[in-house]
Protein backbone atom coordinates (compact mmCIF):
# COMPACT_ATOMS: atom_id res chain seq x y z
CA UNK A 1 0.00 0.00 0.00
CA UNK A 2 1.06 3.20 -1.18
CA UNK A 3 0.48 6.70 0.37
CA UNK A 4 0.20 9.48 -1.65
CA UNK A 5 0.36 13.40 -0.12
CA UNK A 6 -1.84 16.34 -2.05
CA UNK A 7 -2.33 19.73 -0.35
CA UNK A 8 -4.56 22.56 -1.80
CA UNK A 9 -3.31 25.44 -1.76
CA UNK A 10 -3.09 28.97 -4.43
CA UNK A 11 -0.58 28.66 -6.32
CA UNK A 12 0.03 32.40 -8.12
CA UNK A 13 -2.91 33.05 -7.22
CA UNK A 14 -5.02 30.15 -8.28
CA UNK A 15 -6.23 27.24 -6.17
CA UNK A 16 -4.56 23.70 -6.97
CA UNK A 17 -4.35 20.49 -5.45
CA UNK A 18 -0.84 19.56 -5.97
CA UNK A 19 1.30 16.81 -4.67
CA UNK A 20 3.54 17.75 -1.56
CA UNK A 21 6.90 16.93 -2.83
CA UNK A 22 6.24 17.62 -5.91
CA UNK A 23 4.77 21.14 -6.26
CA UNK A 24 4.66 20.56 -10.27
CA UNK A 25 2.67 17.23 -10.22
CA UNK A 26 -1.23 17.69 -10.25
CA UNK A 27 -2.43 14.94 -10.97
CA UNK A 28 -2.31 11.50 -8.80
CA UNK A 29 -1.45 8.24 -9.80
CA UNK A 30 -2.74 5.66 -7.50
CA UNK A 31 -3.27 1.95 -7.10
CA UNK A 32 -5.84 -0.20 -5.30
CA UNK A 33 -5.42 -0.34 -1.40
CA UNK A 34 -3.21 3.29 -1.63
CA UNK A 35 -3.82 5.66 1.14
CA UNK A 36 -4.60 9.71 -0.42
CA UNK A 37 -4.39 12.11 1.54
CA UNK A 38 -5.35 15.78 0.74
CA UNK A 39 -4.64 19.14 3.00
CA UNK A 40 -6.42 21.75 3.39
CA UNK A 41 -4.45 25.01 3.14
CA UNK A 42 -5.70 28.53 2.97
CA UNK A 43 -9.39 28.08 3.10
CA UNK A 44 -11.98 25.50 3.78
CA UNK A 45 -12.71 22.79 1.38
CA UNK A 46 -15.78 20.51 0.01
CA UNK A 47 -14.73 17.65 -1.89
CA UNK A 48 -16.83 15.51 -4.05
CA UNK A 49 -15.03 12.37 -4.95
CA UNK A 50 -15.99 9.20 -7.53
CA UNK A 51 -16.50 6.07 -6.14
CA UNK A 52 -13.18 4.81 -5.48
CA UNK A 53 -12.97 4.80 -2.14
CA UNK A 54 -13.76 2.38 0.72
CA UNK A 55 -16.41 4.95 2.86
CA UNK A 56 -19.65 5.69 1.99
CA UNK A 57 -20.02 9.33 1.78
CA UNK A 58 -18.16 10.81 -1.16
CA UNK A 59 -18.82 14.32 -0.21
CA UNK A 60 -16.39 15.67 2.07
CA UNK A 61 -15.79 19.09 4.15
CA UNK A 62 -12.41 20.28 5.78
CA UNK A 63 -11.69 22.65 7.48
CA UNK A 64 -8.65 24.99 7.04
CA UNK A 65 -5.36 23.13 8.21
CA UNK A 66 -6.84 20.07 8.17
CA UNK A 67 -6.23 16.64 6.47
CA UNK A 68 -8.54 13.62 5.29
CA UNK A 69 -7.03 10.45 3.90
CA UNK A 70 -8.69 7.92 1.92
CA UNK A 71 -8.37 4.32 0.83
CA UNK A 72 -8.65 3.48 -2.94
CA UNK A 73 -10.82 0.54 -2.59
CA UNK A 74 -9.89 -2.96 -3.44
CA UNK A 75 -12.79 -3.23 -6.36
CA UNK A 76 -11.80 0.05 -7.78
CA UNK A 77 -11.56 0.08 -11.41
CA UNK A 78 -8.84 1.45 -13.42
CA UNK A 79 -8.83 4.80 -15.45
CA UNK A 80 -9.21 8.24 -15.00
CA UNK A 81 -10.72 10.09 -12.67
CA UNK A 82 -12.18 13.10 -11.88
CA UNK A 83 -13.09 15.09 -8.41
CA UNK A 84 -14.06 18.52 -7.37
CA UNK A 85 -12.50 20.70 -4.52
CA UNK A 86 -14.46 23.82 -3.44
CA UNK A 87 -12.26 26.49 -1.61
CA UNK A 88 -15.09 28.13 0.40
CA UNK A 89 -12.68 31.65 0.63
CA UNK A 90 -12.72 32.64 -2.93
CA UNK A 91 -16.09 30.94 -4.12
CA UNK A 92 -14.01 28.85 -6.14
CA UNK A 93 -13.02 25.41 -7.58
CA UNK A 94 -9.93 24.14 -6.98
CA UNK A 95 -7.74 22.97 -10.77
CA UNK A 96 -5.19 20.16 -10.77
CA UNK A 97 -5.17 19.63 -14.34
CA UNK A 98 -8.60 21.17 -14.62
CA UNK A 99 -10.46 19.77 -13.05
CA UNK A 100 -8.53 17.08 -10.59
CA UNK A 101 -7.46 14.04 -11.81
CA UNK A 102 -7.28 10.47 -10.15
CA UNK A 103 -5.49 7.98 -12.11
CA UNK A 104 -6.06 4.12 -11.07
CA UNK A 105 -3.61 1.53 -12.48
CA UNK A 106 -3.63 -2.09 -12.03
Amino acid sequence: MGKIDFTVKKIRNKWRTVDKKNGKKFTIEAKKRDEISWTADGSDISFQFPDLFSRRNNDVKLKDGKSIKLKVAPNARPGVYTYAAFIHKDEVFARGESPPTIIIRD
